[in-house]
């Protein structure tokens, strides 16, 4: 019985001695705009792994148009070879704060304040470029659920945009 203690015990230490791998990660494309795109991805398992990432768009004005968002994201991933190594799938939960100005309002001085809710699904490839990067490509869906008011800026003044007449949040 001592034996099979210490056989299971040496045998569990050596599963959770392994060394797990942490990567931090940054999207180029949009630090070139200014835009924080940062995350990190730790290793769980041979084959599991757990991202979180944020998105800052700290911008109060872009050509006299609000852009804020605030944004944070939790994501699993199952890798089929091995972590951080080639094809995965993956499923995320994220939540954002905004102001920014949606499309069917260009030309007026109107935008929309809320928040939202994400949940979706990322399928993706990941390679060694070389020795310490590595290239993440992947294309994800899912479902947003937003909840925000419309409003109106005249000079420093802000009001409810007068055609919003949802009682709640749109």
């Amino acid at each position: 019985m001592k034996k099979l203690l210490l056989a299971s015990l040496l045998i569990s230490g050596l599963c959770f001695s392994q060394e797990k791998a942490t990567y931090l990660k940054a999207n180029a494309a949009t630090i070139v705009l200014g835009i924080v795109n940062v995350g990190v991805e730790h290793q769980l398992s041979n084959k599991i792994t757990a991202q979180a990432d944020v998105f800052i768009s700290p911008w109060k004005s872009i050509v006299g148009k609000p852009l804020q968002i605030y944004m944070g994201h939790v994501e699993g991933r199952y890798y089929f070879k091995e972590a951080f190594n080639q094809f995965y799938i993956g499923a995320n939960i994220g939540a954002a704060a905004f102001e920014l100005q949606k499309w069917n309002y260009a030309g007026l001085n109107t935008f929309q304040r809320g928040y939202q809710f994400m949940l979706g699904g990322v399928v993706g490839y990941q390679f060694h470029w070389t020795n310490r990067l590595n290239v993440d490509l992947f294309i994800g869906g899912g479902t947003v659920q937003a909840y925000y008011h419309s409003y109106t800026r005249n000079g420093g003044e802000i009001t409810r945009y007068v055609q919003d007449t949802a009682d709640g949040y749109n």
